[in-house]
């Protein structure tokens, strides 16, 4: 895990410094503090780096502009167009690896309860969007016909309540994100309209859906949806985030999430032709990410 802990670090702070739009960070982020990968001098060997890069994390050769590795340390480029590094001592050999910090506690899952297998385990559930009455802005609902709209968020909380009941059942201390639509950031769309007028200005990269037909609405109607989308897709997933990081410090976490695909009008939507499952893994990002 402590191994994992590092490059998934690594990773989030490239994709904070290599943006494309100015000033290099993503949507309301911060700078880097790069001294922070400090605290993962000598985890691992130069082998160990290796293997994970190239086994887990690697999705592509995305990383080699970023990272170099030498016999004693790896250079991490902070910038996409700058020659500034950082160097991050590796481990000569497995006997002489320092434990880095661990902000989560190792589960005694070795020697499980009959009656209560997860005992001792924090787990942390987040039901993903947030459904009720943001779900329209969200574009996570649909109205099958006749019936009463569906919405993701909803779901997904109804999904986290139940599997707390069960988690809790096998001994686990559980804890949700939100227990109701309401959000977690206490940002709102209106708070935001500043910030999304001037990335607009600044050529952002949003992620927007159907970028032409965005681009050809009156400026207003831009800024009024940028604002949304930073207030559900981005200040709430960092103000969770943050909840989890500093308040719960769980032993696992598990997002869980429908994301339907292309349904066509909400008021009449037609069903998909089929389903499928994927896993992501925090860490894993292609070259364009």
């Amino acid at each position: 895990m402590g191994r994992a802990k590092f490059l998934l670090s690594v990773a989030l702070l490239l994709g904070a410094a290599c943006a494309k739009a100015p000033p290099g960070l993503s949507a309301l982020g911060t700078e880097p503090d790069w001294q922070g990968l400090s605290a993962y001098g000598e985890a691992l060997t130069a082998e160990e780096f290796q293997a994970l890069t190239l086994q887990v994390f690697g999705y592509d050769d995305g990383w080699v502009k970023y990272l170099r590795l030498k016999d004693k340390a790896l250079e991490v480029k902070t910038r996409e167009k700058s020659q500034e590094t950082v160097a991050l001592p590796l481990a000569q050999d497995s006997a002489s690896k320092k434990e880095p910090p661990r902000y989560w506690r190792k589960s005694p899952l070795h020697k499980p309860s009959p009656d209560k297998p997860l005992a001792g385990l924090r787990i942390a559930l987040d039901p993903g969007h947030l459904g009720g009455a943001w779900a329209r802005m969200e574009d996570r609902w649909f109205r099958p016909e006749g019936q009463a709209p569906v919405a993701e968020g909803d779901l997904t909380l109804l999904v986290a309540k139940k599997l707390r009941t069960l988690l809790e059942g096998w001994g686990a201390e559980v804890f949700l994100t939100r227990e109701s639509a309401e959000p977690v950031t206490a940002l709102r769309p209106k708070d935001l309209e500043e910030t999304a007028a001037k990335y607009l200005d600044e050529g952002q990269d949003l992620n927007l859906a159907r970028p032409e037909a965005f681009r050809a609405l009156p400026r207003e109607e831009q800024v009024r949806r940028v604002s949304e989308l930073l207030f559900y897709r981005v200040a709430e997933i960092r103000a969770r985030a943050a909840l989890v990081n500093q308040r719960i410090r769980p032993d696992l976490t598990v997002c869980l999430h429908f994301n339907a695909g292309d349904w066509g009008d909400p008021e009449a939507p037609r069903l998909a032709a089929s389903n499928h499952l994927h896993v992501l893994i925090p860490g894993a990002v292609e070259a364009g990410e």
